[in-house]
C-alpha cells in the first residue's frame, strides 16, 4: 500500500513538473501575447479593482472583526447584518466570515457560501457604470436587495463563534483584506496564461463566458464594455457564479465543502437573478 502510494504521489509531481514546464514553453513562445495580457492585467489590477474592491473588503472586515456577533440574540438581525455584509464585501468578505459562523451542519455552511459568494456591490457598481442607458446605483440595488430577500428565505439560522477580546481589529482586517487582494491577484496572474487562447475565439459573448466561468473579473469588464442587454444579462450571469478561481479560494479555506454542489446549486440561482434584474431594469 505505500508503494501505491509513493507511485500516485511521483505520478502527480511528474505531471505538476510536465504542465509548468508546457506554460513555460508556450510563455516563452508567446512571449508579446502575454506581455500585452500581464501589462493589462496589472493596469485593471491597479487602477480599477484595488481602489474598487479594497476600501469595500477592508471596511466589511472591520466590521465583521468588530462587532461581536455572538452577543446577538436576535436570529433575524444576526442574519440581516451578516448576509448584508457578505453582500457588500462580496466572496472574499463571506470566505472569512464564514469561518466565524457555527453552523449546524456542512449542508447550511454550502448553502451559505453559495448564496452570497458573488460581485462585491463595488464590483457591480464599476461595471454596471459602463451602461449609459440605467443607472448603476439602482441595477446595484436591486442585486442586493434581491440577493438579500432569497438569503433570508433559503438560509437557515446560524450562531457565531465567541469573539476573542483585544484584539487589533484595523491590522487583523487590513491583514485578511491584504490577503485576499493577493489570492486574488495570483488566481488572475495564473488565468492570464491562458487569456490569449479566448481570442482565438471569434464570438465575444462566448469567450467571455467561458472565460468567466473561469475568473469573472476581466470576463465581466469585458462585457461591460459591450453595453447591451444580453451583456448585461451575462454579466451578472458569470459575476454572481464568480469562477472557478472562487470556488478554489473556497474549498481552500473551507475544505469539507462538496464542489459539484456548489456548481449545481449556483447556476440555476445565476440564471434567476440574472433574469430578475433584466425585469425590474425596465
Amino acid at each position: 500500500m505505500p508503494k501505491i502510494k509513493f507511485i500516485s504521489f511521483y505520478v502527480k509531481n511528474k505531471l505538476t513538473y510536465l504542465i509548468a514546464i508546457l506554460l513555460l514553453f508556450i510563455t516563452f513562445k508567446y512571449s508579446i501575447a502575454y506581455k500585452s495580457s500581464y501589462i493589462e492585467l496589472v493596469n485593471i489590477f491597479i487602477y480599477l479593482f484595488f481602489p474598487a474592491l479594497f476600501p469595500t473588503i477592508f471596511l466589511t472586515n472591520l466590521i465583521s472583526c468588530s462587532i461581536s456577533f455572538d452577543k446577538i440574540k436576535n436570529k433575524f438581525i444576526l442574519k440581516v447584518i451578516t448576509i448584508s455584509l457578505c453582500l457588500i464585501g462580496g466572496s472574499l468578505t463571506t470566505i472569512n466570515i464564514a469561518k466565524k459562523i457555527k453552523f449546524k451542519c456542512l449542508k447550511d455552511k454550502e448553502l451559505f457560501l453559495i448564496n452570497l459568494s458573488g460581485g462585491s456591490l463595488s464590483y457591480y457598481f464599476l461595471v454596471f457604470s459602463f451602461y449609459n442607458q440605467f443607472k448603476p446605483w439602482l441595477l446595484t440595488a436591486i442585486i442586493f436587495l434581491a440577493k438579500l430577500i432569497i438569503s433570508l428565505i433559503i438560509l437557515n439560522d446560524f450562531s457565531f463563534i465567541p469573539s476573542i477580546n483585544n484584539r487589533n481589529y484595523i491590522f487583523e482586517s487590513l491583514n485578511t483584506s491584504f490577503n485576499s487582494l493577493y489570492n486574488m491577484l495570483k488566481s488572475l496572474a495564473l488565468i492570464t496564461l491562458i487569456i490569449p487562447f479566448f481570442k482565438l475565439i471569434s464570438n465575444q459573448y462566448l469567450s467571455n463566458v467561458i472565460l468567466g466561468f473561469i475568473e469573472f473579473t476581466r470576463a465581466g469588464l469585458r462585457l461591460a464594455q459591450i453595453g447591451n442587454i444580453l451583456s448585461l444579462f451575462l454579466l451578472v450571469f458569470i459575476v454572481d457564479f464568480n469562477g472557478l478561481t472562487t470556488l478554489i479560494q473556497i474549498k481552500m479555506s473551507h475544505s469539507n465543502v462538496r464542489q459539484y454542489l456548489y456548481i449545481i446549486y449556483k447556476l440555476p440561482l445565476n440564471l434567476f437573478i440574472s433574469s430578475l434584474l433584466i425585469i425590474f431594469a425596465f
